[in-house]
């Protein structure tokens, strides 16, 4: 087989790409292009794809020279939309393994570890069967959960500035971009983002974690998750596994 495709699509296909890469897996082909990569991650809507080449003939050099269209999502972490271009046969390797460099960069950050203790409970308390019902946080919920992240953020820089911490501090940073526009996520998205965020701090400093995650403020926060026609949360919920959590660490 590989002796029937041009090498530059073959060096895609090099095994050091799986075994540094983990979370990479080729596709086989969709109908609308050659080459389709995803990312391993199933919550992950990372890809690759390789859509047709083409030959042109450039004036100013005279010759004739290979393009690939490509469609990359993400092309920059700093806009994560797909990016269509035309890149040259001998730069198609290149952009390849920087878009594996973006997928490394995500899987090295803690925030957002859904293997975590900490995501996994309080993300399943956050939420219950009849939240589909109700998508979207009311005017008042979303008031009362601004005051939260807000208190929430203060302390949280306390504590990187007392540490200097680079971990909490990657934390505060996401806190601080999400507590901008939570208004516009439905109540799962919004769920799912404070679990990551709970379970970014305890991942970074279990001591921290105990300090700044109340079981005040865990109940607060449940109650005001789930619809108010639903039980209230157990206030104690989660407490004995966060107690025997810390005796582990």
């Amino acid at each position: 087989m590989k002796k029937r495709l041009p090498f530059e699509l073959i060096e895609l296909l090099d095994v050091k790409y799986a075994s540094d890469v983990r979370r990479i897996i080729p596709k086989e082909a969709e109908q609308s292009a050659i080459f389709y990569f995803a990312d391993i991650d199933p919550e992950s809507k990372f890809y690759f794809k390789i859509i047709k080449d083409r030959i042109r003939f450039r004036k100013n050099a005279k010759k004739y020279f290979k393009f690939y269209l490509i469609e990359v999502l993400p092309y920059v972490v700093t806009d994560l939309k797909p990016q269509r271009l035309e890149v040259l046969n001998t730069d198609l390797k290149g952009n390849f393994e920087t878009w594996i460099s973006f997928i490394k960069k995500y899987n090295n950050v803690k925030i957002g570890d859904t293997e975590s203790w900490v995501n996994k409970t309080f993300y399943k308390d956050l939420t219950n069967p009849y939240t589909p019902e109700f998508p979207l946080l009311n005017s008042d919920e979303i008031e009362e959960l601004r005051e939260y992240f807000v208190g929430l953020s203060k302390n949280l820089f306390k504590h990187v500035e007392k540490l200097e911490d680079d971990q909490l501090e990657n934390v505060y940073d996401f806190l601080t971009e999400f507590k901008r526009n939570f208004n516009s996520y439905t109540r799962d998205e919004v769920a799912s983002k404070i679990a990551e965020i709970w379970g970014g701090i305890y991942v970074s400093n279990a001591k921290s974690a105990h300090e700044l995650i109340s079981m005040e403020d865990i109940a607060k926060v449940k109650r005001i998750m789930l619809p108010s026609n639903n039980p209230a949360p157990d206030p104690n919920l989660g407490q004995q596994n966060l107690s025997n959590d810390h005796t582990s660490h």
